[in-house]
């Protein structure tokens, strides 16, 4: 899945370029994307307890991949909005589905280094499909690029039915459908309150990465291929370091790791606002990712399944993964309008507060110890 949406990522700002968006509306569809994602997240819950974890994993790939297609079929504003935000509500629960089946297929003593090979895995995917993604649209095109992607989804999907793979038997009194009660469970919690505001934090990093970096290198005269390596060089370390960094996890407290790292971020991109040079700011995105991404990016995980129960994964991961298009959606947003208002430059000034932010939160708010449920 993640090596078909490293492909899919490098097309995709490109993708609603040609259809007609500026830079700056580019961020604003993509937040209003976001909204939706959140807006309708209710059902998610319902979808993860009446069915479980696998089977919504296949049919999210499906769709995904379907997506793809129609995105390669038609460069229409219409469809290339319509698509992008379907894809965005698929991703959004197949994403929720999977990270459960991972953590209902390893142990509580097992979680720190299932969580850490998992999360090389993906990576994995991150490094070659950006890669071959950039090469792909130089040589192929923007709608053979999708095409491709499509094709790998849906041989993802299909080695996935053929597995021996089972979802284990969850057994609950009642489907919790209650999304209010889903929610306020959720935020009566430090801790999960916690986890999604590191979450959100991560994935602002990420979508800035993934959706301005393109049409920053685009717009200084970069190939198409310079950009797929220079995506692919920052998901680099974290496929490299992931799966070591959870020792490192399981030694030292949560809370001093999340201020480090978001700290760490937060100086980069001072950095970046004070210089012109945009190689120096894809030098410095790849430095971050071994110095700080490749820790928190499987920490937050870990954090959020110490803290809940087993038989509560599925009524608080899907409001847990609404963090992804909180922050996802703040981050275009507040991107979009700050490169329309005060020019490229700003945005990175705009993420190094979004990631001063989350800093404090770890410093003044955040438990001060984990806790397993």
């Amino acid at each position: 899945m993640s090596f078909s949406l490293g492909l899919f990522i490098v097309a995709t700002s490109l993708y609603l370029r040609d259809a007609g968006l500026s830079d700056s509306w580019i961020g604003i569809a993509g937040s209003i994307a976001g909204l939706l994602v959140i807006a309708l997240s209710p059902v998610v819950p319902v979808l993860l307890e009446k069915f479980n974890g696998l089977t919504i994993f296949k049919l999210g790939m499906a769709v995904m991949a379907t997506i793809m297609l129609a995105m390669g079929l038609s460069s229409h504003l219409a469809v290339a909005l319509l698509a992008f935000t379907v894809h965005r509500l698929a991703l959004s629960v197949t994403i929720s589905a999977a990270s459960i089946s991972v953590r209902d297929s390893s142990g509580s003593k097992e979680l720190e280094k299932i969580q850490g090979l998992a999360s090389s895995l993906m990576n994995f995917g991150w490094v070659v499909g950006p890669l071959l993604g950039g090469l792909a649209l130089a040589v192929y095109g923007l709608s053979n690029t999708f095409f491709i992607s499509a094709a790998v989804m849906l041989i993802g999907a299909s080695i996935l039915v053929m597995s021996p793979l089972k979802a284990k038997p969850k057994i609950r009194a009642k489907i919790d459908s209650s999304w209010i009660e889903n929610v306020r469970f959720y935020f009566s919690r430090p801790g999960l309150v916690a986890a999604y505001v590191f979450r959100g934090g991560i994935t602002a990093w990420m979508t800035f990465l993934f959706t301005f970096i393109p049409l920053f290198m685009v717009n200084e005269g970069y190939s198409l291929q310079a950009v797929g390596m220079a995506l692919a060089l920052t998901q680099l370390p974290l496929f490299l370091m992931e799966f070591k960094t959870v020792d490192l996890i399981i030694r030292l407290n949560s809370r001093r790791l999340f201020i480090y790292g978001f700290s760490l971020m937060a100086a980069f991109q001072f950095a970046f606002f004070t210089t012109d040079n945009l190689l120096f700011t894809i030098i410095g995105f790849i430095v971050s990712s071994v110095l700080a991404l490749s820790i928190l990016e499987p920490l937050v995980e870990i954090y959020f399944y110490k803290q809940v129960k087993p038989l509560e994964e599925e009524k608080a991961y899907p409001v847990f993964s609404t963090a992804e298009w909180a922050g996802s959606l703040s981050i275009k947003l507040l991107t979009g309008l700050s490169i329309g208002l005060f020019g490229t430059r700003s945005s990175f000034l705009v993420l190094a507060m979004v990631m001063s932010m989350a800093a404090l939160f770890a410093i003044f708010t955040a438990p001060r110890a984990d806790k397993t449920a």
